[in-house]
């Protein structure tokens, strides 16, 4: 009998890559607003990018450290999370 109320280990993870793609959305959403507000979109070409770039980025990180993974990248993740580093901060 399933349990009502709990994900499993690869819905925590769809999940929060979903989190993430709407964090970025809106993201990209503002820079159009922006974009259109001010009646110049000289940077948006820039703006799009970067945000494609990190959510590639933490994408990547979230699948990779999962919380179910094995071996390198669960150990990664508890160092990462340890030390308190974001390695998409450099995007």
């Amino acid at each position: 009998m399933a349990t009502v109320g709990k994900v499993g280990l690869v819905g925590g993870t769809a999940l929060g890559v979903v989190a993430i793609y709407g964090k970025h959305l809106v993201r990209m959403y503002g820079a159009v607003a922006t974009a259109i507000a001010t009646m110049d979109a000289s940077d948006l070409d820039e703006e799009v990018e970067a945000a494609l770039q990190s959510l590639a980025c933490e994408i990547t990180i979230a699948i990779f450290f999962a919380p179910g993974s094995k071996g390198l990248g669960a150990a990664l993740n508890r160092l990462l999370k340890a030390v308190g580093l974001n390695p998409c901060a450099a995007i």
